[in-house]
């Protein structure tokens, strides 16, 4: 989920510097208030400029980290998948080797009672005796 827009912020251009005249008698290449004016807006613009690159960038840092904490969760989410299908397959694998060990036993009490019944019948040949 994105909740990040993709406007970004409006960049003014800093405003076309105004000249004061105080009166016909000021001499336009030498007004140290228009000069400071013109300055100062340049100033404000170029803040102006920085403000909205911060913004940006405060933006961005917001929406990464959103996303690591999403990426958190997702490894969260799949470590306790991971978990619980090992829980899972160890069950099933002792209910299969439980299982097993019953057959073995019931193989083997068969095979018992047979050789047994063997020995015991008449003219029945022992085991074979193990060298």
């Amino acid at each position: 989920m994105d909740d990040r827009t993709d406007e970004q912020p409006q960049v003014l251009a800093p405003p076309i510097p105004m000249r004061v005249v105080s009166g016909p008698a000021d001499d336009a290449e030498n007004d140290p208030i228009g000069d400071a004016l013109e300055h100062t807006a340049w100033a404000i613009g170029g803040l102006k400029e920085r403000l909205a690159e911060a913004s940006s960038a405060l933006e961005d840092a917001r929406f990464m980290q959103l996303s690591e904490e999403e990426i958190g969760r997702i490894f969260l989410r799949a470590q306790a998948f991971a978990d619980e299908a090992l829980a899972e397959a160890l069950e099933r694998a002792r209910a299969i080797v439980s299982r097993a060990e019953v057959e073995a036993a019931r193989i083997l009490d068969a095979a018992r009672r047979a050789a047994a019944e063997l020995s015991d019948a008449p003219g029945g040949a022992a085991p074979p005796s193990r060298q």
